[in-house]
């Protein structure tokens, strides 16, 4: 089974069945973007620069097309509870929005804002590579409808977003696109003293195309393997691997850092 979920209790779950029902089978977790990209970037950072101790983990999601309903549904039903995130080697509990960070991607001329948000890929990431620290911030293109989100979130309506996600999905995919269509991921680690470690930073195409890519990677690689119990997607692949994956499904994409 590749399981490409974000939700960090739907894991949990998953992971507890099989530990208590241990079978000839393989569950693979935290296969697709975030996690799963996101994973491997954070894997090969820490390999580049082992004086990492906590790590940034940026998603920018453009507008410029409409994505799948499954992950607009769970990005609206994501803003009503708080999520868990990696902070002094343990899980705490945070409220959507409540992190936020500018980040200026490579050729960009000014920072843009970036908001906490649920992903499962913080708590995979600060928990495997023995960080202190692991926070994941979303984007959107165009970057008004991130400020118009956080907006939304400090004024405590999260929860009605929340309610109404399935309303939301159906008017967004009836509504025009906005914005560039491709993704960006940015995976920045720092040292002890709080300064820059390395960063690793990938552009590529929609985040549905790239979630294909790395769905598609993941079923190679199990193929090529046998293997049983619990595995992650970052220990099934190498940054190489993902990198090649993008291009053959969006010959656009380009890195920015080392991390191999």
């Amino acid at each position: 089974m590749i399981e490409s979920s974000a939700t960090p209790t739907y894991l949990k779950a998953l992971e507890y069945a099989v530990k208590e029902r241990p079978g000839p089978g393989l569950l693979a977790l935290n296969a697709g973007v975030s996690p799963g990209l996101t994973n491997v970037m954070a894997a090969a950072l820490k390999r580049r620069f082992p004086d990492t101790r906590s790590a940034d983990i940026v998603i920018e999601i453009g507008m410029g097309r409409h994505h799948g309903n499954a992950a607009t549904r769970w990005t609206f039903a994501s803003m009503g509870a708080d999520y868990p995130a990696w902070h002094e080697g343990n899980e705490t509990r945070v409220r959507p929005g409540a992190l936020s960070r500018k980040v200026r991607f490579e050729g960009d001329r000014s920072a843009r804002l970036a908001l906490g948000f649920g992903f499962s890929d913080q708590i995979a990431i600060g928990r495997q590579l023995n960080l202190g620290g692991a926070w994941t911030f979303l984007a959107v293109d165009p970057p008004w409808v991130t400020r118009a989100i956080q907006a939304t979130l400090r004024a405590g309506l999260g929860a009605v977003l929340a309610g109404q996600a399935g309303r939301l999905t159906d008017l967004f995919a009836r509504g025009p696109t906005m914005g560039r269509s491709g993704t960006r991921l940015l995976v920045e680690g720092h040292d002890d003293a709080g300064s820059v470690s390395g960063r690793i930073e990938i552009h590529t195409g929609s985040q549905a195309a790239a979630t294909a890519a790395m769905l598609a990677l993941a079923v190679r690689s199990v193929l090529e393997i046998d293997a049983s119990g619990i595995g992650q997607f970052n220990d099934l692949v190498t940054l190489g691997d993902a990198v090649a994956a993008l291009k053959t499904a969006a010959p656009e994409t380009r890195v920015f850092g080392r991390g191999d």
